[in-house]
């Protein structure tokens, strides 16, 4: 077994995948090894995250919480504890090294880029357009007599 006990996940930005309570197994994997998709624990500002690989370049790390809008600052390789392979609960055991985990592991990345390209898509069109900005004016404008 290549993977050692890490403690209890809290909180809902992996929902449905990782919820309360679930035991959290991770390995302490090279910088090659970590790939786009897989879900890494780091440290930040000394709390433990368990956030999903979005993009990675030869320095850092572009992670965010599938159910996250937005994705988090970015993550050296010094921050990271280790890479999670394996999920426990009393109902399921989830070895996220697994081919069917893998292909799983896409469809959860699909999942959690939607919300994050449809903000970044909305405020593109809208960036810089006049009516906005009148629409905006109009609901705050008070006259006073």
């Amino acid at each position: 077994m290549n993977h050692y006990y890490l403690g209890e996940a809290f909180g809902l930005s992996m929902f449905p995948l990782i919820k309360s309570k679930d035991r959290l197994y991770v390995e302490k994997p090279k910088f090659n090894k970590i790939h786009i998709g897989d879900i890494i624990v780091y440290y930040n500002h000394r709390k433990l995250i368990s956030h999903r690989v979005i993009w990675k370049n030869s320095q850092h790390y572009i992670v965010k919480g599938d159910n996250n809008y937005f994705i988090d600052p970015p993550v050296t390789h010094s921050q990271i504890l280790g890479k999670l392979n394996y999920i426990e609960n009393r109902q399921y055991h989830i070895r996220l090294n697994s081919y069917k985990a893998s292909v799983i592991k896409y469809c959860f990345l699909l999942y959690s880029l939607i919300p994050y390209v449809s903000f970044k898509i909305i405020i593109k069109i809208f960036r810089g357009r006049k009516f906005i900005v009148k629409l905006i004016s109009k609901q705050n404008y008070v006259q006073v007599k």
